[in-house]
């Protein structure tokens, strides 16, 4: 199955944003249920965020030094993103 349009549509949204800040560039993966993914991974920092095939995101994020590790909604993370993709190094 190829990536759907909601979810390339809500990715590419969100990617101009991210670029548009000084953060890292993101690796994009699309995900077998038709969806799409922008991926950071640093050295102790990993970031993915995976963008449904209906245009729905959550987010993922582990950091091995602090021993944390959630994922919740894009919409709950949005204002805090700059904070967590800083951490990333690689």
């Amino acid at each position: 199955m190829g990536t759907s349009l909601q979810a390339a549509a809500a990715a590419l949204s969100a990617l101009a944003t991210i670029i548009s800040r000084p953060n890292p560039s993101p690796q994009l993966t699309p995900v077998p249920d038709g969806g799409l993914a922008l991926e950071w991974h640093g050295s102790n920092v990993d970031l993915e965020i995976e963008f449904g095939p209906d245009g729905d995101a959550s987010v993922y994020y582990r950091d091995e030094l602090r021993d944390v590790e959630w994922d919740d909604s894009l919409a709950h993370v949005w204002d805090d993103l700059d904070k967590y993709l800083s951490q990333i190094e690689s």
